[in-house]
């Protein structure tokens, strides 16, 4: 049941713009790839739905990193690639912001020029 409540709880940060000290949102925007920080300001602003195909280079493959990712609902395309800390996946656009906050993401970028999947 806790674990049902804290699913319903992730994303609901995403009311607010991605702000913080001036340090903060350097590093944030030097880890994080210009197109998703678009993708997190419409998702807030209710003008995109769906799922985003993602890249995350990550510091560390740990068991409770990726079950964070898993929460998320990061869903892995290229499972191989777990060796080199680099994945490919999808994830709904309404957990972007979360996932850009983790601390494990080195870099977060889109992974196709495809637009995300509208409405899904």
């Amino acid at each position: 049941m806790e674990e049902q409540a804290s699913r319903q709880n992730i994303g609901k940060e995403n009311d607010k713009p991605v702000r913080g000290t001036a340090e903060e949102e350097k590093n944030h925007s030097n880890r994080i790839h210009p197109q998703i920080l678009q993708w997190i300001e419409e998702t807030r602003l209710g003008r995109l739905t769906g799922e985003v195909e993602v890249e995350i280079r990550l510091s560390s493959t740990s068991p409770d990193v990726l079950a964070r990712l898993q929460q998320l609902g990061f869903r892995s395309v290229m499972p191989m690639a777990l060796q080199m800390r680099r994945l490919v996946g999808h994830i709904p656009v309404i957990h972007l912001r979360s996932l850009s906050r983790l601390v494990e993401i080195l870099y977060l970028a889109p992974a196709t020029a495809a637009n995300p999947t509208q409405g899904k």
